[in-house]
């Protein structure tokens, strides 16, 4: 989501009518929530579990992309402020639930590794595909769409995750 909204956000307001110097105020005022959440949600998941954190940072995306989609010209403001305090969250959030998975630095490093990888990868490709959709459907909303349906599939993966179960099964592995 971050590198579409870096890449398109502007964009979108523009072709919806916003001026220039507005559509760049936004993606501004989303790095913004990106960098404030970036820094508060990983310091308030200190002493709990880190996947509630990691399942409202998911949540701020989701309401962010589905105003995108439904309320685009309502409060601007609001969804990219809090789309961004959601895809800042969410990463910082993302490793640190990775290391919770294994007491061994080693796997936890691996299992880190594998997860920066393959989420760079795929994040190089989401603006990419971003432009395709929007070439396909002629505007953003399949894009925001697109978006927010990986947010829920994250959101699944999440509530799916139980960190206590994984050492037990990776030591036997190692």
């Amino acid at each position: 989501g971050y590198a579409s909204l870096i890449a398109w956000l502007p964009a979108f307001y523009i072709e919806i009518g916003a001026s220039a110097q507005y559509s760049g105020s936004l993606l501004a005022l989303m790095t913004l929530g990106q960098a404030a959440g970036a820094l508060l949600m990983p310091a308030m998941a200190r002493h709990q579990d880190r996947r509630k954190l990691l399942m409202l940072a998911l949540v701020l995306q989701l309401v962010g992309f589905c105003g995108f989609i439904w309320l685009p010209l309502q409060l601007p403001v609001l969804w990219a402020m809090v789309c961004g305090l959601g895809l800042g969250g969410a990463f910082p959030l993302c490793l640190l639930l990775a290391l919770d998975h294994s007491a061994q630095p080693a796997i936890a490093g691996k299992l880190v590794a594998f997860m920066q990888g393959i989420g760079f990868i795929i994040a190089g490709l989401a603006p990419w595909f971003s432009g395709v959709l929007r070439s396909i459907s002629g505007n953003y909303l399949m894009d925001w769409a697109f978006h927010a349906l990986c947010v829920v599939g994250l959101m699944i993966i999440t509530l799916r995750f139980a960190p206590a179960r994984f050492p037990q099964l990776w030591v036997k592995e190692a």
